[in-house]
């Protein structure tokens, strides 16, 4: 895969998005499977795709990252919002639909969230998913996200309106969690 590897874990890599990705990402966020959970529900041209690439570049409070394996690239990551003041930042993901199911999700966004408590020194991340997308709520909970709200009827889906879930995670959890999981 083009471009320099930022952070490698077994599976996965994450990656400075270059301007050979604009089609991926395009096809990507064109997909039903995906912008239906997103609040962009507009088609992207490669155009706009690019314009899109060029202003996550230029806006020092996003990191925005190309999930990709050995052979291929298959999703999307960011940090977006991120204030240093408050320590504090948004996650944002998406895998391609044919790559879903392979762990490919969890371990990208394990790899961001490592990044963002160890490297950028963040306190708490948060992650709003539409509450009919079961396998971002399990991708979440499974890293140690906790619920901490609901927006009712937030997300207007497929003609009906649906309830739009918070979450977050506190870098200490992280920690917690991580303890944990290397004990046993």
């Amino acid at each position: 895969m083009p471009g320099p590897k930022f952070l490698t874990g077994e599976a996965v890599s994450l990656r400075p998005i270059e301007d050979e990705d604009v089609g991926f990402l395009r096809d990507g966020v064109n997909d039903p499977a995906i912008w239906r959970a997103m609040e962009r529900a507009t088609p992207a041209s490669g155009a706009e795709q690019r314009e899109t690439v060029a202003e996550l570049r230029e806006n020092d409070a996003t990191v925005p990252f190309l999930v990709t394996t050995r052979q291929s690239r298959v999703g999307f990551v960011s940090l977006t919002e991120l204030n240093d003041n408050w320590g504090n930042a948004a996650l944002s993901f998406w895998i391609a639909p044919d790559q879903q199911g392979e762990g490919y999700g969890a371990e990208a966004v394990a790899l961001a969230v490592e990044y963002a408590f160890e490297h950028r020194r963040l306190h708490k991340l948060i992650a709003h998913t539409i509450a009919l997308n079961d396998a971002s709520i399990g991708l979440l909970e499974s890293i140690g996200f906790e619920r901490e709200g609901r927006h009712r009827d937030e997300a207007f889906v497929d003609g009906e309106y649906h309830d739009l879930l918070a979450f977050g995670l506190l870098e200490d959890e992280w920690c917690e969690d991580r303890s944990a999981a290397t004990d046993s």
